[in-house]
């Protein structure tokens, strides 16, 4: 199977992404071959082969593949597959991670918060990831203040700035 058989299949044939083979999903996936298709096609591949799925999203983080709503959308992926990877990919990557990504990743942990997960994150964790949303210019912090809003509620932070109570 090549690219030209996936986008066939996509948009000749009308299949949709659930009725494409693994290696369709692959395909699709790892060459972008349909961008608005590929968060579909990776929750897709995840319910079937986890640890693949697992792999490319990475790689399209990893790599910034796609746009920044692409990347945003795999991150749910990783973290339900290994939320350790997304800490450290925070921890590691802070101040170039984009607006959607934060967002994504802050909704991910907000989300965990009263779980075992979220109760053993360090402070440090928190008001590091907390005071990343004051670094964006203030379109994006709109575009993201939901997710925001809820992450700070979830774990008691004020809003000036990373005060957790």
């Amino acid at each position: 199977m090549n690219e030209n058989d996936v986008l066939n299949l996509l948009f000749y044939e009308h299949k949709s992404v659930r009725e494409l083979s693994d290696k369709a999903l692959e395909l699709l996936i790892s060459e972008i071959l349909c961008i608005e298709d590929v968060p579909c096609a990776i929750r897709e591949l995840y319910k079937r082969s986890p640890d693949t799925a697992f792999k490319l999203a990475k790689d399209i983080i990893e790599k910034e593949k796609g746009d920044e709503f692409l990347q945003g959308a795999t991150i749910n992926v990783i973290f339900e597959y290994e939320s350790e990877y997304v800490i450290n990919f925070v921890k590691n990557n802070i101040s170039k991670i984009n607006y959607y990504v934060y967002a994504s990743i802050i909704e991910c942990i907000a989300i965990e918060s009263k779980q075992p997960l979220g109760k053993n994150l360090s402070r440090d964790f928190l008001e590091l990831l907390a005071s990343r949303y004051n670094q964006y210019l203030n379109d994006e912090k709109e575009k993201i203040a939901e997710n925001y809003n809820f992450f700070i509620k979830s774990y008691g932070i004020s809003e000036n700035q990373s005060t957790i109570g």
